[in-house]
């Protein structure tokens, strides 16, 4: 979804990779790796 104007978007315009670090668990630690898809809005009346 648009967070701008709210509509429903098919577009993806690509995707990268975000790596989150939390505190240890147990002495091991945690990391977290997210491959995150980043969507366009295609609606004309949409600033985005």
């Amino acid at each position: 979804m648009c967070p701008d104007c709210g509509r429903r978007s098919r577009h993806r315009h690509c995707w990268h990779n975000r790596r989150l670090q939390d505190l240890p668990v147990q002495g091991q630690a945690v990391k977290i790796r997210l491959a995150l898809n980043r969507w366009q809005c295609r609606h004309r009346k949409c600033e985005r």
